[in-house]
């Protein structure tokens, strides 16, 4: 059976990485075991290159090959299609989880992250000088990423270090570099932003932090409970979310919840097309509460919306897309708004 490219490549990477001694031209005890001992191949039936290897093996046989490695106790792999931890093959993608290893060192790190990750996936593998040289190109100011490489690299896995101690290089292993681009393109699909303040660019995080909050959320639901919220959708209206706030709050206070609320789900910013195609406005807007202390304005606009635990109350707002901002002075407030440029966000 013919292997698709993509899983061609893959396989020789895994025979690369487990088995180098196969690539090397004198026979030798590791090259004995796997072609007479595991294949069972007679001299003139083994192949000549991994790539004629990776094309003859089964999954099944490519899993006893690894079995052989004397590698295999300390080496992993993190490929589309293979995936080996403690030594085992498992026929399964690990993409899923570098991406959000990925996202995870976004949230902590912000630009210098992606900066330093996108300077290897340009580079391949290069010295230290150059990882911090590019990185500081790419993020528009000053990096210094020797912590953070050895963050990305022990507690992340997504770099390595490459040759020997007088020339210790850098790179990303080859297996999962597509899925590390495709994180990086989903959190900065222009490339990292540059803001004007340090506020922003600290804000930044928390903005990646708050989408990625959603994705999880939103990823759990279609994952877990999609039929029990289908369901759901099927039998509410706006007559029961009334009847729901004024069970709650009673026939005068529920407005104010009922206003916040529809703001909240209005976000989605969701063009309204006329009879003939022309687009007449969008659905999202602004919401403003006024009145005397006491009447319930941050009740209706942050803890019905937020959740607050002492009263109670559970959040009916959105995942990740509410920033509480009391407290906080205009000066800051004008300097963070740079951070939501494009952003749906309250």
């Amino acid at each position: 059976m013919a292997v698709e490219e993509d899983k061609l490549r893959e396989r020789v990477l895994l025979l690369r990485r487990f088995l180098p001694q196969l690539e090397q031209p004198l026979p030798n005890e590791v090259k004995a075991k796997v072609y007479k001992g595991v294949l069972q191949l007679k001299y003139y039936e083994e192949p000549r290159t991994l790539e004629e290897l990776a094309r003859m093996v089964t999954d099944e046989q490519l899993a006893q090959l690894i079995l052989a490695s004397p590698y295999r106790s300390y080496l992993s792999f993190r490929g589309r299609y293979y995936t080996v931890e403690e030594g085992v093959l498992k026929l399964e993608s690990s993409w899923e989880k570098v991406k959000a290893t990925v996202r995870s060192a976004l949230e902590q790190h912000g630009k210098k992250a992606y900066a330093v990750l996108r300077s290897l996936l340009e580079a391949g593998e290069a010295p230290f000088s150059y990882v911090a040289a590019r990185a500081t190109e790419i993020a528009g100011e000053r990096v210094y990423p020797s912590r953070l490489l050895a963050e990305l690299r022990d507690r992340w896995e997504l770099v390595w270090e490459a040759g020997d101690h007088a020339e210790r290089r850098w790179t990303i292993p080859e297996e999962i570099r597509p899925a590390v681009e495709e994180a990086l393109a989903e959190y900065y699909p222009q490339g990292a932003p540059r803001f004007s303040t340090k506020q922003a660019e600290e804000e930044y995080v928390e903005v990646l932090r708050r989408e990625e909050e959603l994705r999880r959320y939103l990823q759990g639901l279609l994952e877990e409970r999609l039929d029990s919220v289908l369901e759901f959708g099927e039998r509410f209206s706006p007559a029961a979310l009334v009847g729901y706030l004024v069970d709650l709050f009673g026939p005068v206070v529920f407005f104010d919840e009922l206003l916040t609320l529809s703001q909240q789900y209005s976000l989605s910013d969701t063009e309204v097309v006329t009879e003939y195609g022309h687009r007449a406005l969008t659905t999202g807007f602004n919401l403003a509460l006024f009145g005397e202390p006491g009447t319930g304005k941050t009740f209706a606009t942050k803890d019905f919306i937020l959740g607050n635990e002492k009263l109670g109350v559970l959040p009916h707002g959105i995942p990740g897309i509410n920033r509480y901002c009391g407290g906080m002075t205009p000066a800051m407030f004008i300097a963070i708004g740079e951070a939501y440029t494009g952003k749906r966000f309250n």
